[in-house]
């Protein structure tokens, strides 16, 4: 969205209505926007407005970056946002008189290092509640040697600042879950387990979910921007090297909706499953076996990247192919009417990993227990056995403690699982 200038406006609910109404304008038609699509560096547009503007002059009409029409990303979720505050502003102006759409539009110059190499776009993620106290730590927070994610981010700037759209910087660490109701284990490098009988314990349920169609194909991006995975084998980063250094592609190890591919290993075990993977599904960005680099780089260039897409990795069925085609296909986020919040019993460096997966899903994230409503689902860490605990949580929240698994198998699978099959209440 826009750059927000107008923080010395007063704090009121109607400079907030003002704000919502500049930021949600296209700056092209000067109406709210229809059919949001964003631009690779950032801004935002009607479809149609844009659409005409590249046809005329391929640029972007607010920065003058190069842009094609295959660059354009759709922006559901902004869609959504858009209709309800059409709404509340036909409510507002009707009540009070004060016609929002009459106050000019203010179109501002970038920032100075505002420049096409540091900008990243994503799509805005829905509101997360940023108002709110933070929660009272949890005196019965897991030790760090069972905590359930590896430590990614160090701040929870996406939680207590404005909602801006994820702009994740992923290390490529391993994937760390310890389920184990007896002993604490650490299970580095490995999805989660939920075998145990004292464990919630998912219900197999057949997919039911036609097959993706395998004749929707991606356009060819304006830029390749190659994430690779760790465990690449040496061959494959030189490879990787050289053709960045000839310009053919580029290198980023930032997950973000600026990355067009990820690479994986050609043969790809539960051990390479990091959190760079479930950035990728959620992300819903082409995953690719590190033969298409082998391949490009004996021809000199990139090669059909069809061929190459993963379907599945070590096992796990069907998730890369679900993301890409729930993209291609113009759908919701994975989490996009979804509301969580993240409890205290997950220790804090993981809950922000987690709550950027959800922010990267389209989720909305709530950070107050006071805020917590029927519907919401309250991730926990921990294990079964503690009924008391969990029960005393539940009585309090009015809703049911859930295993953080939940999130994780969710994205694994591309598919929302059934919240009460990973209770931790008995």
């Amino acid at each position: 969205m826009h750059h927000d200038r107008h923080s010395q406006l007063p704090d009121s609910v109607k400079h907030t209505l003002v704000r919502m109404n500049q930021e949600l304008t296209c700056p092209i038609c000067m109406y709210l926007f229809t059919d949001c699509t964003y631009t690779p560096c950032g801004h935002a547009f009607c479809h149609a407005c844009i659409t005409r503007s590249v046809s005329v002059k391929a640029r972007c009409p607010l920065c003058k970056v190069n842009v094609s029409k295959r660059a354009l990303l759709p922006a559901g979720t902004v869609n959504a946002v858009v209709a309800e505050f059409r709404k509340l502003r036909e409510k507002y102006e009707a009540k009070s008189g004060f016609i929002l759409s009459q106050i000019p539009y203010q179109v501002y110059p970038m920032e100075p290092n505002d420049t096409e190499d540091t900008r990243t776009f994503s799509e805005p993620t829905p509101d997360t509640d940023i108002n709110a106290p933070p929660s009272q730590p949890d005196t019965n927070q897991c030790s760090s040697d069972d905590c359930p994610l590896q430590p990614v981010l160090s701040t929870q700037d996406q939680v207590n600042s404005e909602p801006q759209p994820p702009d994740i910087s992923i290390p490529d660490p391993p994937l760390q879950v310890s389920i184990d109701d007896a002993t604490t284990q650490s299970c580095s490098s490995t999805i989660p387990r939920f075998t145990p009988a004292s464990l919630p314990v998912a219900t197999a349920q057949s997919d039911s979910t036609p097959s993706c169609s395998l004749s929707l194909r991606d356009d060819p991006p304006s830029r390749y921007i190659i994430h690779p995975a760790n465990f690449l084998n040496e061959t494959t980063r030189k490879c990787l090297d050289q053709m960045a250094e000839n310009g053919i592609l580029q290198l980023t190890n930032k997950s973000s909706s600026d990355v067009s591919h990820y690479v994986f290993p050609k043969d790809c075990t539960k051990e390479n499953i990091t959190t760079c993977y479930l950035f990728a599904l959620v992300l819903r960005k082409p995953l690719v076996s590190e033969e298409w680099i082998i391949k490009s780089f004996a021809a000199n260039g990139l090669v059909d990247v069809e061929p190459y897409k993963l379907t599945s990795i070590a096992g796990i069925q069907g998730g890369p192919q679900r993301s890409r085609t729930s993209f291609l296909r113009g759908e919701q986020p994975l989490f996009a009417s979804t509301r969580v919040h993240a409890h205290t019993s997950i220790p804090e460096t993981h809950r922000q990993e987690l709550v950027q997966l959800l922010l990267a899903g389209g989720g909305k994230v709530i950070t107050s227990e006071e805020k917590v409503t029927p519907g919401t689902i309250v991730l926990c860490h921990g294990k079964r056995s503690l009924g008391t605990r969990w029960h005393t949580l539940e009585q309090r929240l009015g809703c049911s403690p859930i295993h953080f698994g939940w999130l994780i198998e969710s994205i694994l699978a591309y598919q929302l699982k059934n919240p009460q099959d990973f209770s931790l209440c008995a």
